[in-house]
């Protein structure tokens, strides 16, 4: 297994996300549809990463969550159940991560300040 926020995000490396690793049943398109519109989303500002060490309590949960009826063998580590996946993105992780961006998105990008005078 992986360890990767909502299969995607790697905590402590935010300019890396993975789209369509993992083994959805039953199929991996919708899967990897709604994990690139997420991974558009984020690098556009309108999605933000809540902070490291909720991300690895998540990646916990969700391993928990989504392993615990598959085959304890080395090729299902990366299973999950899209319906259940799907539930959980749309219905809180995604608004959340929306609402985060937008106490945020107020802010001009860091490349953009002028820089601090001396």
């Amino acid at each position: 297994m992986l360890p990767l926020y909502k299969r995607m995000f790697k905590p402590g490396m935010p300019d890396l996300v993975f789209v369509g690793l993992g083994q959805a049943i039953p199929t991996i398109f919708p899967f990897a549809e709604l994990q690139a519109k997420l991974a558009a989303e984020y690098l556009d500002g309108g999605y933000a990463l809540p902070g490291e060490r909720e991300m690895e309590t998540t990646i916990r949960a969700d391993e928990r969550k989504h392993v615990k009826h598959f085959s304890n063998k080395p090729r299902h580590t990366m299973q999950l159940d899209w319906y259940v996946y799907e539930d959980d993105m749309t219905r809180r992780e995604i608004p959340a991560g929306r609402e985060r961006a937008g106490a945020r998105r107020n802010l001009p990008p860091v490349a953009l300040r002028a820089p601090a005078s001396s």
